[in-house]
């Protein structure tokens, strides 16, 4: 489960994507508000990238946010943001 925010004013997550540091990108689901999950296990030990798509047509990638030693319940942040 991935927790989104500050997504500033460009409006809200539309959809998303997370890939290991061993695998091709996989899909994610909005689980309720801005919380996404995916239904891929075998992410523990992998480096996270993540790729969002904002309702205001913006698309990023935020590459290697989350190390490979991340556990559950840690926050990681980037210093990237959508430009509006």
């Amino acid at each position: 489960m991935v927790l989104i925010t500050n997504v500033a004013d460009s409006g809200s997550i539309q959809s998303m994507a997370m890939k290991g540091s061993n695998t091709d990108w996989i899909p994610m689901y909005r689980n309720w508000g801005a919380n996404w999950h995916c239904l891929s296990g075998g992410l523990v030990g992998q480096g996270l990238s993540f790729a969002l798509v904002s309702t205001g047509g913006q698309n990023l990638v935020f590459k290697d946010v989350v190390p490979e030693w991340w556990q559950f319940g840690q926050t990681f942040t980037t210093y990237q943001n959508f430009d509006y």
